[in-house]
């Protein structure tokens, strides 16, 4: 974080001096101080998820199939832990490097390996839009075509930019280079969370963050996915990491310009992804408030909200929504209501708050102009009928479930299809390496709310899952 100088000639960090009303910086970091409790308390009630999840799930007489796979990943992964304690006389950006290429070389491997295995399901449909769209040329009949099916506007919003390339440049071997470009993608991912290390930690600390998301098998198993997840994951980072340097470095006015047209195009391609930049807009107006309330300057807030808020609106909205009318107009059965069936299936009590078929089709079914408010209607019903059920054990269950890591993977899915003997092996690594993730990320939270001067710098790390949470929780499937 910048620091400012006073009258005085001291050092001094945003929200440490004067500038505001001292009970609005108070109330600010008391808010503040609160996120890693809340973070760390949704995080404890998955971890013990992680750890019922295979007695009560996958539990069998015997030594459970999955078992070895477990101890695989207990092996590999004390391994790489000792090794890394061996490592500090070593320079820290060497010690990552080599990390980093160890995943890209196994990332490479299970990528070219997945070749074999079939496409299904999402994955499935989302290759067939990408192949009708690119094929012939966006044409409008496909289009109208294509909006027989429910989640046309779901599904044709994520086809471009990168998808829709590829398509066009490989034809037919669009499937290994996207994976190829995945494995780029989950590359970029740990040199961004190296970025975010040397934000925020000491040095000798970086390596363990870039080795514990490394560890995480989904980080190497999404690579075999023909999906949009990596996509906006990295364009959601990318944008964090814009947004972080615009609040707490104070750039040049180059630089800033320069981050805040990059955010702007980040904010435009999550537009596309549908959903993740409510997320983003989330974050970036949290620090813009918290900059506001911490006493940094009328000036200087003036600049942020400039940089952070009007720019990259000005810059995504007219190119998203240019993109989504286009889509719109070819919408010939205009059968999803997004937003509204969305948030209607998140609250449907047969499926404890996961997709629900029954509320997709009464969404399907409804005529246009009565789909939000019946889909609504829905869930005030469900509030009236189930008040305990919904108000109680959903927000519980989906707040365990949202945050155990690893488990909304297609990979074991795809290696059930082809009848891999790799099943049981996978979801022992991913049995093991959740509850591991989730104690230590418990123990950082707990770390974090006992440093209030960290806390700030540590803002949108806190706001994103938080923020995240909320929308999937009470808003969504």
């Amino acid at each position: 974080m910048s620091l400012h100088k006073t009258s005085s000639g001291s050092a001094r960090a945003p929200g440490a001096g004067a500038g505001g009303p001292g009970f609005i910086r108070g109330a600010v970091a008391l808010g503040v101080s609160l996120l890693p409790v809340a973070l760390g308390g949704c995080l404890l009630l998955s971890w013990g998820a992680a750890l019922a999840v295979p007695v009560a799930k996958y539990a069998a007489p015997g030594a459970p199939p999955w078992i070895g796979g477990a101890l695989l990943y207990a092996v590999l992964f004390s391994f790489l832990w000792w090794v890394l304690r061996k490592t500090e006389s070593v320079p820290e950006s060497r010690v990552v490097a080599g990390l980093i290429g160890l995943s890209v070389v196994f990332k490479l491997a299970l990528a070219l390996a997945a070749m074999r295995m079939p496409l299904h399901a999402d994955q499935e449909l989302f290759h067939y839009f990408v192949r009708e769209m690119a094929d012939h040329r966006l044409a409008g009949g496909t289009l109208a075509a294509l909006s027989a099916i429910y989640d046309y506007p779901v599904w044709a919003g994520r086809v471009l930019p990168v998808h829709y390339a590829i398509r066009l440049l490989a034809g037919n071997h669009d499937l290994l280079w996207t994976r190829l470009l995945n494995v780029a993608l989950s590359t970029a991912i740990l040199l961004t969370t190296y970025g975010f290390a040397r934000r925020l930690l000491p040095e000798g600390r970086r390596k363990w963050a870039v080795f514990l998301t490394m560890a995480l098998p989904f980080q190497s198993f999404v690579v075999t996915d023909y999906s949009h997840h990596l996509f906006s994951s990295f364009y959601f980072l990318l944008g964090m990491g814009c947004a972080w340097d615009l609040v707490f470095a104070d750039p040049r006015p180059a630089r800033r310009l320069a981050l805040s047209v990059l955010a702007g195009v980040c904010l435009t391609l999550m537009m596309w992804q549908r959903g993740v930049h409510f997320i983003a807009l989330g974050v970036w107006a949290g620090l813009i408030l918290w900059a506001g309330g911490s006493g940094v300057g009328w000036r200087r807030w003036g600049r942020l909200l400039l940089a952070l808020g009007v720019l990259p609106l000005v810059l995504s909205i007219p190119a998203a929504g240019r993109y989504d009318a286009w889509l719109n107009r070819h919408d010939a059965h205009r059968l999803n209501s997004i937003l509204p069936a969305f948030v209607a299936r998140g609250w449907c009590p047969e499926s404890a708050g996961e997709y629900c078929g029954r509320y997709e089709q009464l969404d399907r079914v409804t005529p246009w102009d009565g789909k939000k408010p019946a889909m609504f209607r829905l869930v005030l019903s469900q509030i009236r009928r189930n008040p305990g059920t919904v108000c109680v054990r959903f927000p519980a269950t989906k707040t365990a479930k949202l945050f155990l890591v690893g488990y909304a993977a297609n990979f074991e899915e795809s290696l059930g299809q082809s009848a891999s003997r790799a099943l049981p092996w996978a979801r022992g690594l991913r049995l093991a390496a959740a509850p591991i993730f989730l104690g230590l990320a418990v123990w950082g939270c707990l770390g974090l709310a006992a440093r209030p001067r960290l806390q700030a710098r540590w803002l949108p790390i806190f706001l994103a899952p938080i923020l995240t949470w909320g929308a999937y929780v009470f808003a969504g499937e």
